[in-house]
Order: structure tokens, then C-alpha cells, then sequence
């Protein structure tokens, strides 16, 4: 056993062992308590899902602002008091405002994960997206230009790829678009 433990139980007299033992003996049988772990785990659901995801090894900027949204999201929804839900939610927007740059709102454009979204139709986003080619390209605007209108060209799933002399037509399907370079490359 434990040093610490074995001091505790010493020091512990029998009378106040049994009362404590009765305390959390009436909290695991209580189910308030039992609702607020369930709660507090639906809270933490997105979050710790969001954590694994930056953690990980997978290219994850755009994924972020849309983990983000989620989360905001799901905390609106949650069957929880409104001010538990007001305090969780400006703390969640308050870190998001610290550490969100263009590039999140850039990645997420970008990601063929969302290429089906209607990101056009966020102003943040696409703010945040043309503000990214403009420094990418900072005195080029030939090239901001072709690199907006190729976006655009890819959002409504017209594009063409060209490797080594050949061409590939994209269909909706990401998978293709990445079969597609391969096999041209063989």
C-alpha cells in the first residue's frame, strides 16, 4: 500500500471514515450527479475531439475553423442552463479570437474536406482567403487574380489538371482528383 495512504487511514479516525464513506456513497447514488457528468462529457466531446485533431499528424488548419464552428455550435444546442452555456461559449470564442489567423479561414477554403461548403457565402472567410493570396502574391496581381478565378474554377468542380503534358477532368470526388495526379505521374 501507499505510505500516504497507510498515514491517512492511521490519522483517519473510524467515525469520520464512515461519514466520508457515506458522503460519497449519497454522490455516486445520486442522480444529479450522475447528470451533471453527462453534461459536463457532451461539453467536452468537441473540444477533446478538436485537441486529438491538432495533436495529430494530419494537415489540420482548415479543419480547425470548422472544428471551432462545431463546437461553438453544439455548446449553443446543448440541453444546458443558459448561463452555464453563455460562460462556456465566451470563454471557447474568447481563446478562438487570441489564436485564429487568416491562415484557419485560408485552410478552410482550401480543404478538399469542404469544398462543398458554402464558404463563399462567409464574409470572414473569404475576407481572410483573398487577404492570404494578396500576401502570397504581394505585387502580383496577374497572379492573385488566377489564383482567385482557379478557386472559383475548383469550388464549382470544373477543374482540369495538367501534369506532364496530360490533363485529368475533376469530377466531385476528391479521391479522383488525387487518383488523377497519380496516375498521371506513372
Amino acid at each position: 500500500m501507499d505510505r500516504e495512504y497507510k498515514q491517512w487511514m492511521a490519522n483517519m479516525k473510524k467515525k469520520a471514515a464512515i461519514e466520508e464513506g457515506k458522503t460519497v456513497i449519497a454522490t455516486v447514488v445520486d442522480d444529479s450527479f450522475w447528470e451533471s457528468v453527462e453534461e459536463l462529457t457532451s461539453l467536452c466531446k468537441p473540444i477533446i475531439s478538436l485537441l486529438r485533431l491538432v495533436d495529430g499528424t494530419v494537415p489540420c488548419v482548415g479543419k480547425v475553423y470548422w472544428k471551432m464552428y462545431q463546437i461553438d455550435n453544439d455548446i449553443e444546442n446543448a440541453p444546458t442552463e443558459e448561463q452555464k452555456k453563455l460562460q462556456l461559449r465566451k470563454c471557447i470564442n474568447e481563446r478562438w479570437k487570441m489564436m485564429h489567423t487568416q491562415l484557419h479561414s485560408a485552410g478552410f477554403v482550401l480543404d478538399p474536406e469542404f469544398r462543398l461548403f458554402l464558404q463563399h457565402e462567409n464574409e470572414e472567410v473569404m475576407s481572410d482567403f483573398h487577404a492570404m493570396v494578396e500576401r502570397t502574391f504581394k505585387e502580383d496581381v496577374q497572379a492573385q487574380f488566377k489564383a482567385i478565378q482557379q478557386h472559383a474554377t475548383y469550388r464549382a468542380g470544373r477543374l482540369v489538371l495538367k501534369t506532364h503534358g496530360r490533363s485529368c477532368s475533376q469530377r466531385d470526388d476528391s479521391i479522383q482528383m488525387v487518383a488523377c495526379i497519380w496516375s498521371s505521374r506513372a
